[in-house]
């Protein structure tokens, strides 16, 4: 498309470069509209009216809102781009596009986000470039005629969505590419009563409409601030419309103004009346509207635009534009307008600095703040004391979450906010307090409830400067951000100023949040929180606060005072028992000082302090210390320290072994007597560990130690038992050696067969192989347990056999004590041995055991079974036999063959390790490489072994020249 500086269908006239500001618009005897009644409650004049040039025949006009630069359509569809250039005086440079369209192009917007203009012209909707030719991108004619459309570019993925009217309906399309594909939205009702005339996007995911007479909503997607909404696609009616009622879309605040006659209501992007917006009333209705931060420009029918503020809502200005037919924001600060054949700019940035004084006089501070982000002649500090007073003019109208908005976007030092709140700075600080406070001035008169809002705002406000110089020393520790040792030392301070006032904030109006303010680590001044937790009566959150500054002693003593008030979180010794759990080695005598106490509340649960897996801290103190601490503290904890440090630690020292089967003997001995008395003439005395009560229970634990244990004294055991405890008297023999007596005191004593035989399963093992030459070691320990040296276990089973046939052959039967001397020969018993272990015991003495009077039919199983396993032994040999013979086979081939190979070596065969010459032994690898034998085994990490001589060859063969059989 080839641009054009002068065309006959294309009219501009341009007005004289250098132009005059009328500041006097607002007059009641404006030249321009001497008859023009200005409104009294106009406050100032907020824009100056600028003529820009004169422009004809259009019918749609869009402002770069970031450049310099105008776009205008004319009725024959070309477009005039107005371009002001940088450092010129000489106003607006027009272009003109004239095939930019081939008919009249009726409405037109700018999406600056992808350099595109976007129009509708001849019944169809095209994308065209917004620079350059302003070729087309895409064209959107799936359905004709358009009746209106908008376009809005979704935030998260730079989408562009265009919202049609067609066919009484209502059409989204998303631009990919250079096509307008069409989104599926299932609206109800699907119809309309007539092509919508006027469309405008309230957020991402909604839009406002025209439906005849009413203004109606729609959310199109998926609000992520409410993703759970079902209402997509559903048609809501918001309001009546007027005739040629207009709409304001305010996309940055995502608001929608809608005209009802004189009156301006905003909707929010959910379709509800928006918060904190008062309506806009106006003499008429608006024929157009325009919103440039923090104004809300109409044109009105009177030939005046009228200028309001959004919030809070007020006439500022009134500007008289005659036959006013567009209005357009551009840059921020700047808006154009178009009075017959004339190009109006309206400018705000010239007179801002003067109107924030006016409206900081006239107490409007809310609108002057908004100004001062617009000012660029104000000082950062000039823009902050304003900023500063609106705050204060917030708090002082008890509007709190304004006023602490403010000072989180200002940053505004603690200490200052805190002159609102005298009583909440801490001593240390109050020297500290600026002298620039004069906008932070105490409201005494304010009621309770005004005190509880205000001061919940500030616990918020503390809480994000927590948040954030929280972080700032996280990433410092991680290395990810450094700070120097000054800028480190100043956020630490503004986190203990911060979190010492949160405190405070806490204690009086959020009492609840106390505890989970000290829980977690913080940095607290600990003399200040300490006093306020006092004065509050607070002594649970104050061991809290002990137990995070580590001040042991202090939190101990309060949970001690705690322990005893049913209505404490911690009453009883839980609390103090996990506390002391923590502590470790270094305070062991700080723990055995407020264990006293705790033990003797509750033995059982104290004794968790020292025996538990919850810390490893608990782990690593010393043992014996705390062994001998409960002994002479409370020994009823003894035990379950002792069980604990075997069982769940494995702690293997002799003297906790021995010290808990003597604290079992104890129990069981002194349980044994009452319970002997105890029972019935004709009751059975039940198996050892199976009695009721405390006994059976000891009892159990007893057996189950001197059983699983080899670290007690079994000598010194022995003396400890009496005669009525012969279960634990043959475990305590078997661990002696003492087999005879034990196996006796089981087959006749007991009479637990099952007993005896699991005993000599424990110790038997088999005799070990005498080799030629060769003295063998006896093995000092058995596998399944624990023998002296001396003792012979191979035996064992014939030992009991001859307990069964006759136990007058064992030494032991005549110094046993409570063994019956006339029991007869337990034959079937031997026999059921000899049946179940032929291959352990020596057969030919069992045979010779069996009394001659036994039966042959009760001797045969046990015949059949030592036969059976003669068979299977010999099968088993037979097969070992085979598989060693056929191995020595294989391995006779693999050397013949290594032997078959042929190794040269002369005078040119090097070692690949040392590269040194190949003479003595060497090692011949299967890729051809020769080595020493001594580095082969050195590249190993070996000590060269048996040495393999080389041979020399033939006679005739150079002396260099040496064979090598490969047995690698």
């Amino acid at each position: 498309m080839r641009p054009l500086k002068v065309c006959a269908r294309v009219r501009v006239k341009q007005v004289n470069a250098v132009v005059s500001i009328d500041h006097t618009l607002t007059a009641a005897n404006s030249p321009l509209c001497p008859s023009f009644p200005v409104p009294e409650s106009a406050m100032y004049d907020a824009y100056a009216k600028i003529e820009v040039m004169n422009v004809y025949d259009t019918t749609a006009l869009v402002v770069h809102p970031t450049q310099n630069s105008i776009f205008t359509t004319q009725k024959n569809g070309a477009l005039v781009h107005f371009e002001r250039p940088k450092d010129s005086t000489r106003g607006y440079e027009p272009q003109a596009f004239r095939h930019f369209e081939k008919k009249t192009v009726h409405d037109l917007q700018f999406v600056e986000r992808l350099g595109l203009l976007v129009c509708l012209a001849n019944n169809q909707v095209t994308a065209h470039r917004a620079s350059g030719d302003f070729g087309v991108v895409a064209v959107l004619d799936q359905y004709t005629p358009v009746g209106a459309f908008a376009c809005r570019v979704r935030e998260k993925d730079n989408m562009l969505f265009v919202v049609i009217s067609a066919r009484r309906q209502l059409h989204v399309f998303k631009l990919i590419k250079d096509k307008f594909d069409e989104v599926n939205i299932p609206f109800n009702p699907n119809q309309l009563y007539e092509n919508s005339p006027l469309i405008r996007w309230a957020s991402d995911w909604s839009i406002y409409f025209v439906n005849r007479t009413e203004f109606a909503f729609v959310q199109l997607f998926e609000n992520p601030l409410q993703p759970v909404s079902s209402g997509i696609g559903q048609v809501r009616v918001i309001t009546s419309r007027p005739a040629n009622a207009p709409m304001l879309a305010i996309p940055e605040k995502e608001l929608v103004g809608l005209a009802q006659g004189s009156t301006l209501k905003f909707f929010d992007g959910n379709g509800n009346p928006a918060k904190g917006i008062n309506d806009a009333k106006y003499d008429d209705q608006p024929l157009q509207l325009c919103y440039d931060h923090p104004y809300v420009l109409a044109v009105l029918p009177r030939n005046v635009i009228e200028v309001r503020s959004l919030a809070p809502s007020m006439i500022v200005q009134a500007i008289p534009i005659d036959k006013c037919s567009f209005i357009a924001p551009g840059i921020p600060g700047s808006v154009f307008t178009l009075g017959g054949t004339s190009l109006y700019e309206l400018r705000s940035r010239p007179m801002i600095k003067d109107n924030i004084r006016t409206l900081i006089k006239d107490m409007q501070f809310q609108l002057a703040s908004e100004l001062t982000d617009l000012c660029d002649t104000m000082t950062h500090k000039e823009k902050v004391d304003v900023k500063r007073k609106t705050a204060a003019f917030y708090f002082a109208q008890k509007q709190f979450p304004e006023c602490f908005a403010i000072h989180k976007v200002l940053k505004t030092d603690i200490l200052l906010l805190l002159c609102h709140f005298p009583d909440l700075i801490p001593e240390k600080y109050r020297s500290k307090v600026g002298k620039d406070a004069t906008d932070f001035v105490p409201c005494p008169d304010f009621a309770y409830n005004d005190w509880k809002a205000a001061v919940n705002e500030l616990s918020d406000f503390l809480t994000d400067i927590r948040t954030e110089h929280g972080k700032k020393v996280e990433l410092h520790r991680k290395g990810e951000v450094r700070l120097s040792s000054s800028e480190f030392k100043s956020v630490e301070n503004v986190l203990e100023l911060a979190e010492t006032v949160l405190l405070k904030c806490y204690i009086k109006y959020r009492p609840s949040m106390v505890s989970s303010l000290l829980r977690l680590d913080n940095n607290v001044n600990i003399s200040e929180a300490q006093k306020d937790l006092n004065d509050a009566a607070r002594f649970d959150d104050l061991y809290l606060l002990y137990s995070k500054k580590n001040h042991r002693r202090e939190a101990l003593e309060i949970l001690a005072k705690q322990s005893k008030k049913e209505d404490s979180l911690y009453y009883g010794v839980e609390e103090a028992v996990s506390y002391l759990q923590t502590l470790g080695p270094n305070y062991f005598d700080l723990i055995k000082e407020h264990a006293r106490w705790v033990l003797k509340e509750d033995p059982e649960y104290g004794v968790k302090i020292f025996a538990t897996n919850e810390t490893e801290a608990a782990k690593q103190l010393a043992r014996d210390g705390v062994l001998k601490f409960l002994q002479a503290e409370c020994v009823k904890a003894v035990i379950p320290y002792l069980e604990h440090a075997i069982f769940e630690w494995h702690d293997e020292r002799p003297a906790f072994h021995d010290e808990l089967v003597g604290m079992y003997v104890c129990k069981v001995r002194n349980n044994l007597k009452d319970y002997v008395h105890a029972l019935g003439e004709n009751e059975m005395i039940p198996r050892a560990g199976e009695e009721e009560g405390e006994l059976g229970k000891y009892r159990t634990k007893l057996l189950n130690l001197l059983n699983s244990s080899d670290k007690y004294n079994a000598a010194k055991v022995e003396t400890q038992l009496e005669d009525n405890m012969m279960n634990e008297k043959a475990i305590v023999y078997g661990r002696l050696g003492r087999h005879e007596e034990a196996l006796l005191i089981y087959s006749h004593v007991l009479v637990d067969y099952e007993l005896a035989e699991a005993h000599c399963d424990k110790y038997w093992k088999p005799k070990p192989l005498k080799s030629s030459g060769s003295t063998s070691k006896p093995s000092s320990y058995n596998s399944k347990a624990d023998l002296k040296p001396s003792v012979d276990t191979s035996g064992i089973y014939i030992t009991l056999f001859k307990a069964y046939t006759d136990p007058t052959l064992l030494s032991a039967y005549s110094t046993l004590k409570r063994i019956n001397q006339s029991t007869k020969p337990k034959v079937s018993e031997a026999l059921k041995l000899l049946a179940r272990h032929p291959t352990q015991m020596d057969l030919t003495e069992a045979l010779r055991l069996i009394p001659d009077k036994t039966e042959l039919h009760k001797v045969w199983p046990a015949l059949e079974s030592v036969m059976e396993s003669v068979k299977n032994k010999a099968n088993a040999l037979n097969i070992h036999l085979g598989l060693t013979q056929s191995t020595l086979q294989q391995k006779q081939v693999h050397l013949q063959a290594l032997k078959s190979k042929k190794v040269q070596v002369d005078f040119n065969s090097y070692c690949c390790f040392c590269h040194r010459s190949v003479d003595g032994v060497f090692i011949s690898f299967k890729d051809g490489r020769l080595a020493h034998y001594g580095c082969h085994m050195r590249d190993r990490g070996q000590a060269p072994a048996i040495a393999i001589q080389s041979q020399s060859l033939a006679s005739g063969i150079s002396r260099r020249e040496r064979t090598f059989s490969a047995l690698n």
